[in-house]
């Protein structure tokens, strides 16, 4: 092999067998083995190059409409992804992963950054199409994404190793984007809650929540969507919310605390939190109604039957 000019290469009890040089023609060496990739291409066509890349390792590269250009790379046994990533997003095309064994090159498309690993997302995107972001996040963190139809727009963001609930909630609500996580499919759509009111969910079921001069039933409504409970609110619950901001409580914490000093109550019926006026209660709301013996000192009859709710009949 080596007096003939060739190079001679086993894969699966096959053997190949390359020429070490490049043939006429083309400005590019390609060589593989044991899993990893060499490349050395001197503005070489990215066309007969992904073609070359194929017949080496077996991976198909397949190139969207539309793209065309000359590459430049200096490779020395990669691993084979890492030197497919390097080699085309370097060159200013994207690689997108289809299947085991399968990419799509597609033509640039802002810059697009994406990192999952042990648990940590890092990000740096810069005017890149949502659904571009949306794939690599898919394909990297083994989630189901589904956007909205008709959401359509370029984003950009970035950050380090943070931890997969917080990041995405942190870029795509920096995006005019609310994420929300529904039988284990993050649904993309666009942010319509009040800019004045922001709840988060974080990986360990703790929510932070921060919010102004908001009525308490549109609190209530996007703490119920952001921890996927079943709430029923009456119409009586109007009450504004002028200030209040809580970090890493529970659900029922969250709720206590947005009761507190006022006439509202919330009670667990089955698998669903309902929350009703505590005072003005209809007959069909007897579930709030709590019998008990309280001793009061100080306090004259008058006061005492003031503060009790209407009677019931």
């Amino acid at each position: 092999m080596d007096a003939s000019g060739c190079r001679l290469e086993v894969r699966e009890s096959i053997y190949h067998f390359h020429p070490s040089f490049a043939p006429a023609g083309e400005t590019f060496t390609v060589t593989y083995a044991d899993s990893r990739l060499s490349v050395e291409a001197r503005d070489s066509d990215i066309g007969a190059l992904a073609r070359r890349i194929t017949v080496e390792t077996g991976i198909v590269l397949a190139l969207d409409s539309g793209v065309a250009g000359k590459v430049n790379a200096a490779l020395n046994q990669l691993p084979i992804e890492d030197a497919l990533r390097l080699l085309f997003e370097s060159n200013g095309f994207r690689l997108a992963r289809v299947d085991s064994g399968y990419y799509r090159i597609t033509k640039p498309d802002g810059f697009l950054f994406i990192r999952y690993q042990d648990g940590k997302l890092s990000m740096d995107v810069r005017n890149a199409d949502l659904k571009a972001v949306v794939d690599e996040l898919a394909r990297q963190t083994g989630y189901n994404f589904l956007v909205d139809t008709g959401l359509t727009l370029r984003v950009s963001g970035g950050f380090q190793n943070l931890a997969l609930i917080n990041g995405l909630t942190a870029f795509f609500e920096a995006n005019g984007i609310t994420l929300e996580q529904q039988l284990g499919v993050f649904r993309v759509k666009r942010l319509t809650n009040q800019n004045n009111i922001a709840v988060r969910l974080d990986e360990n079921n703790l929510l932070d929540i921060d919010a102004y001069t908001a009525p308490l039933n549109v609190l209530l409504r996007e703490v119920a969507a952001r921890t996927e409970i079943n709430l029923i609110l009456y119409s009586s619950v109007n009450w504004l919310v002028n200030n209040i901001q809580l970090h890493g409580v529970t659900l029922e914490q969250a709720l206590d605390l947005l009761m507190q000093g006022t006439s509202y109550s919330w009670r667990k019926i089955g698998e669903t939190y309902v929350v009703a006026d505590g005072i003005n209660l209809r007959p069909d709301a007897l579930d709030f109604v709590e019998v008990g013996i309280i001793f009061c000192k100080h306090l004259s009859a008058e006061v005492i039957f003031n503060a009790l709710p209407p009677a019931q009949t």
